[in-house]
């Protein structure tokens, strides 16, 4: 049976910076850290999927710890092993206080002068003293890659006593599975390639989504709650940095869709340029979590103040909304974006050479804006559940028409551009399923999940075009 608030418990976290580049620092200050007899409390618990087995008691606050030039001192050598995605995203997405620096190398350096317990915020924390540090040992780093289907993190830490540990990170960018010093075992995890909501998530359909959000429990709404709010403050945090450039030109389009763009815009470059900003993350992506989410809250505060402008007697003929107040319409519509983009991930492959903004996120949110549309009484169109669903079955068949084949190269500031053009195309798929035009999905298919599948398919089946994308990458650093 599908965990709804559990999902949405372990598939939104909070992240500072980029998830590559902290998946990799994640990974590194594990391996030092369980040198010296510390691991992070999450791994005291079950690992998602299995049990997990403990061998060494996690150490207190008051524990053995060493200062920032002792810590570099100690490393004789860092080699870590990933896949060619977590690669390609980490090389020219700006790390946090870091003065504008990015790459997998960096990434790793700075995982020794972090603390595990922060997992994908351990960069909140950098100083400049760290990032010298870091910088310092560079030299000391080596990276490769390899072609893999999933998320993949191996992170080996050499001591000059020769002291060796090892992290292991699998399917997810907080999956560790294993760690170990000196060969031996003091962390293991059974997990599978993806955890049990996962797994019943893939064998779901359009359908079960909409039953899925129409049944939110209250306890899940409090995670979705949390989500919005940290994304639109992110955001606000991005607007008033200023560091988003060109953004005025997407005043041009106007209206919610318009102010939608360019929130998502805002906040992906900012925080592709390094700006310190908590985001809620969707399928692992910070920026797929921006543009699942602000899209719908530009929508939501336009028809608020749509509302909030009519006379009381229009009010009073209104017809009564059949799934409650705005703000719960809100939270459904931004649980069903969620679901689909993960659906879609899971699909296609957490990291692809497909766009995740534009075309995971992206079909989502075009479903998420149908959804709120359709079911909010704003517009003109049946109110009865499957007439919401053909609406949004048909975003989704717009969507993917459309966006299909944007390619992703590497996480940057350029994500931005995808991200708003992914919003723009989202509201004018879901404005048309509203209007009843359809223009069929990937290879002229009528069925919306079998669209999903096939977008699944395409990603997974362009590895050749990945492995250019990174060598053309490489060229230019």
């Amino acid at each position: 049976m599908f965990d709804t608030a559990r999902f949405f418990e372990r598939h939104m976290e909070k992240s500072v910076g980029c998830t590559e580049p902290a998946a990799i620092a994640l990974s590194s200050s594990v391996a030092f850290n369980a040198i010296f007899g510390k691991l992070p409390k999450s791994l005291n618990v079950d690992g998602i999927g299995g049990a997990a087995q403990r061998s060494m008691p996690v150490m207190d606050e008051t524990a053995r710890s060493t200062d920032v030039a002792e810590r570099a001192a100690l490393i004789e050598e860092i080699s870590v092993l990933m896949d060619s995605g977590t690669f390609k995203n980490a090389m020219n997405a700006v790390i946090p206080h870091t003065d504008g620096k990015s790459g997998a190398d960096l990434a790793a350096a700075l995982g020794v002068f972090c603390d595990p317990e922060f997992e994908l915020m351990l960069f909140n924390y950098l100083n400049d003293e760290i990032v010298r540090a870091a910088m310092s040992i560079l030299n000391r780093i080596h990276i490769s890659y390899e072609d893999k289907d999933h998320i993949f993190i191996r992170t080996r830490v050499r001591l000059s006593d020769g002291t060796v540990s090892e992290c292991v990170t699998k399917h997810l960018h907080t999956g560790i599975v294993s760690v170990s010093v000196n060969g031996n075992p003091i962390f293991a995890s059974d997990i599978a390639m993806m955890d049990e909501d996962l797994r019943i998530l893939e064998g779901m359909c359009v359908d079960d989504f909409i039953h899925v959000v129409e049944k939110l429990p209250e306890n899940a709404k409090v995670k979705l709650k949390e989500a919005l709010k940290t994304n639109i403050s992110a955001y606000e945090i991005a607007r008033d940095a200023g560091c988003a450039r060109g953004v005025g030109v997407i005043d041009v389009i106007g209206g919610w869709v318009g102010e939608a763009a360019k929130m998502v815009h805002t906040a992906v470059e900012c925080r592709m340029s390094g700006e310190t900003m908590e985001v809620m993350t969707c399928a692992g992506s910070g920026n797929m979590g921006l543009t699942a989410s602000l899209p719908l809250i530009a929508l939501h505060r336009h028809v608020s103040a749509m509302e909030e402008a009519k006379e009381e007697k229009e009010r009073a003929k209104k017809k009564e909304r059949a799934y409650g107040d705005d703000e719960d319409v809100l939270l459904r519509a931004f649980a069903l974006a969620h679901l689909i983009a993960n659906f879609v991930c899971v699909k296609s492959g957490y990291l692809s050479a497909t766009c995740g903004c534009a075309i995971k996120a992206g079909i989502g949110v075009a479903a998420g804006i149908a959804y709120y549309l359709a079911s909010s009484g704003v517009v003109d169109h049946a109110e009865d559940a499957s007439g919401v669903a053909d609406v949004v079955k048909t975003a989704i068949n717009n969507m993917a028409s459309d966006v299909t084949g944007i390619i992703c190269e590497g996480a940057s500031r350029k994500c931005a551009l995808k991200a708003s053009t992914a919003v723009i195309s989202a509201a004018k798929s879901a404005l048309l399923a509203l209007k009843g035009v359809e223009f069929g999905g990937i290879g002229c298919a009528a069925d919306a999940t079998v669209t999903l599948n096939r977008v699944g398919e395409i990603a997974r089946s362009m590895a050749d075009t990945d492995r250019e994308i990174v060598r053309m990458l490489q060229m230019n650093r």
